[in-house]
């Protein structure tokens, strides 16, 4: 009964957020404005979506590194997503994969996400330009950098490809540890580990349904200082973001 009241809870702001979105994407008005419209609707469903799951954030500390900026997360649910479009909203750059994957589909394009392909460079021009476009318009630019989610026992390495669009425009980049630490109010997450990280081969719909099983989830989000791109090369940046999400990331074992 209580999954189904979850289940059900989720549809409607997930539902909402779609149509809200695809509605300011039809609004007759730049893409600029299109954008700050949907990062101004992100915290009230992704709270309302964390809230249908049970998942409550504690954010370590507060970002106040202004736009443009680029902000790079660890990687291991789709949770991550809610989260950081509940505390921290901007445009979500995912993969063509996800894209083609259909309800998935539907919220990255209602989310006005930029698609790359993580399997080829033979784009990356045309990504990097639509990158540098959401950064030309003063929005921050979220990039799961690890290319993936992972099981939680490290942070994997990261694809720097984009990290080019932040030395070209001069932005920042944001490093963002994720942590999760309990589930349903003092397990420890190492416990829950395949209901609550989403990785490898595991399809979405059989993953919901064991994550809706759980009560409570908590979460640490930290912001860590931003990395200044101006006078550095992309090899050099994407590992200074990378230390520094390590020395905060606190793998699960088990």
């Amino acid at each position: 009964m209580i999954e189904a009241l979850k289940l059900t809870s989720l549809a409607f702001f997930l539902v909402g957020f779609i149509s809200t979105g695809f509605v300011i994407q039809r609004l007759p008005i730049p893409q600029r404005w299109q954008r700050w419209g949907i990062r101004k609707m992100m915290p009230f469903y992704g709270r309302g979506c964390l809230w249908s799951l049970g998942v409550t954030v504690n954010r370590v500390n507060i970002d106040t590194t202004p736009s443009p900026k680029v902000i790079v997360p660890n990687h291991l649910s789709y949770i991550d997503i809610l989260i950081l479009a509940a505390c921290e909203p901007g445009i979500f750059v995912t993969s063509l994969d996800v894209g083609a994957v259909g309800f998935l589909g539907k919220m990255s394009r209602a989310g006005g996400c930029i698609f790359v392909d993580r399997q080829s460079r033979a784009h990356i021009k045309r990504e990097l330009a639509e990158a540098r476009g959401v950064l030309q318009q003063g929005h921050p630019l979220i990039i799961f950098a690890e290319g993936t989610s992972g099981d939680g026992r490290q942070v994997l390495p990261l694809k720097g490809a984009l990290f080019k669009s932040a030395i070209m425009e001069q932005a920042p980049v944001v490093p963002v540890c994720i942590n999760y630490q309990t589930v349903n109010g003092g397990t420890p997450i190492a416990e829950h580990r395949d209901s609550v990280f989403w990785y490898g081969d595991m399809e979405f719909f059989p993953h919901l349904k064991e994550l809706l099983k759980l009560r409570k989830i908590r979460v640490d989000l930290h912001f860590l200082p931003p990395v200044e791109s101006q006078s550095r090369n992309r090899k050099e940046l994407t590992a200074l973001v990378y230390n520094e999400i390590c020395e905060r990331y606190e793998p699960v074992v088990s």
